[in-house]
């Protein structure tokens, strides 16, 4: 199982709409119900200028857009934080997660976003250092604030594979899916924790567990294709 890496800063102008970019929906009337929703764009219309949006959330529901009604997420600049992805990207996790925690406590008050991100980060470092159990309380706190974002659930679902608890990983990673089923990161995960279930599932009923451990599985992955 490798860790994957951290998150950067996303210090795009608010004007810098783009595919993958995360944006927060604003002023719609005909949805006045999707306004204050965050989603990611994942297509851009030239000829009548709007952008399709996946909105945040299991139902993963795509909305077009005007530029006028989308506002992009920045966060705000920690320079703890900038340090602490540094470190990581040089193999110094301790020192990273140290810098991290630091920005939690001089950055991230009142600021859910940021803090989430840091805690995501967190968990990576955790994870490359091979402590799973504290990265997986580093994820559990990245869906406490952020429960529709999907990175939380994917490095909630790592760190329970690479604790051997392949169950509540499918789930994690299953979550992650539905939130965003286009990330290949996700579904490798789903793929890597549905194996490992069914190549541990019991002897006496080891095809009926496999196959029940596969259609779960197979269920969630069907999102992305």
């Amino acid at each position: 199982v490798v860790a994957d890496g951290v998150e950067g800063a996303a210090g795009v102008p608010a004007t810098a709409l783009a595919i993958d970019v995360q944006v927060e929906i604003r002023g719609l009337v005909s949805r006045a119900d999707l306004n204050g929703k965050r989603g990611k764009i994942v297509l851009h219309d030239p000829e009548s200028g709007r952008y399709e949006v996946r909105i945040e959330g299991p139902a993963a529901e795509r909305v077009r857009c005007l530029p006028d009604n989308l506002s992009a997420i920045v966060l705000k600049h920690s320079p703890k934080k900038v340090q602490g992805d540094a470190a990581f990207k040089e193999g110094r996790n301790d020192q990273a997660i140290a810098l991290y925690r630091q920005a939690l406590q001089e950055d991230a008050q009142g600021d859910t976003d940021l803090a989430a991100t840091i805690y995501s980060n967190m968990s990576a470092a955790y994870a490359k250092k091979g402590d799973h159990q504290r990265a997986l309380e580093a994820a559990d706190e990245v869906i406490r604030l952020r429960p529709s974002w999907p990175r939380g659930h994917s490095r909630k679902g790592l760190s329970l594979l690479s604790l051997g608890r392949h169950a509540e990983a499918q789930a994690s990673y299953i979550k992650a899916v539905k939130c965003d089923p286009t990330t290949d990161g996700y579904l490798a995960g789903l793929r890597q924790a549905t194996e490992k279930l069914c190549a541990g599932a019991g002897d006496v009923n080891r095809q009926t567990e496999a196959e029940a451990y596969k259609a779960k599985g197979n269920d969630a992955m069907k999102a992305g294709q």
